[in-house]
């Protein structure tokens, strides 16, 4: 296998960290808050696009997320030789490998955006407890269904609460935004180890005749052969 889809797989666990962000009114009704894969000027397009087909107002609060960096993470590194033994044929005694991981800072921003101070203020409040800094998840990064636990950890949250007017809709948000950092890897294709089913090799003692003995070591019995 050449390919794990690994950041596709990265990116889903992400958005099902924020997919059950509800807001509550006064009245006691809550409304789920969508996430969506797209930069923040993508969201306001999609919303403002939305709005003009139904004629009323942005649907709103909406959350975007979307990956702006990935980084090599040298103190992570590993000893890149090393090979981890995937499976073996009992029969022809054939092995499949990997060689280590390679480590990497997936980073990631998500954007939020509200009417109201209150909306906001409510999905924080969803979200900031979860990290303390940072809540590990466990990923299905291999075929075989086993997981491994990837580490998330929030580097910073701006909230700007003056709500900005958007030309597109001429209505006001207000807006936040959450920086993550997903510490994970991409991982070597596995391979086929061969078997090994003979050796062949010189060797001899400094006698001018044995130097040109030759021995042919195969299936453990051992062929003199005379050259």
């Amino acid at each position: 296998m050449l390919f794990f889809n690994t950041q596709r797989k990265y990116i889903i666990s992400m958005l099902s960290l924020f997919d059950n962000i509800v807001t509550q009114k006064s009245d006691g009704r809550e409304t789920r808050v969508p996430v969506y894969w797209a930069s923040q000027e993508r969201l306001v397009q999609y919303l403002s696009k939305r709005n003009n087909q139904s004629k009323g107002s942005l649907p709103l609060p909406a959350m975007s997320l979307e990956q702006t960096g990935l980084v090599y993470d040298s103190p992570r590194k590993t000893n890149k030789l090393i090979q981890i033994p995937i499976s073996k044929d009992i029969v022809t005694g054939a092995s499949k490998h990997q060689y280590n991981s390679v480590p990497y800072n997936f980073e990631f921003m998500l954007t939020i955006k509200t009417k109201t101070m209150t909306d906001i203020m409510q999905i924080l409040e969803q979200i900031l407890p979860q990290f303390n800094p940072s809540v590990s998840l466990d990923v299905k990064e291999f075929p075989d269904g086993s997981t491994s636990s990837i580490t998330i950890v929030m580097l910073s949250v701006d909230v700007d609460y003056e709500s900005d007017l958007q030309e597109e809709t001429e209505q006001r948000m207000m807006t936040a935004t959450l920086q993550f950092v997903l510490k994970g890897n991409i991982y070597m294709p596995i391979t086929d180890t061969g078997v090994i089913t003979s050796i062949e090799n010189q060797f001899g003692t400094h006698t001018p005749e044995n130097l040109h003995n030759k021995y042919i070591i195969d299936e453990n019995i051992i062929v003199k052969e005379d050259l």
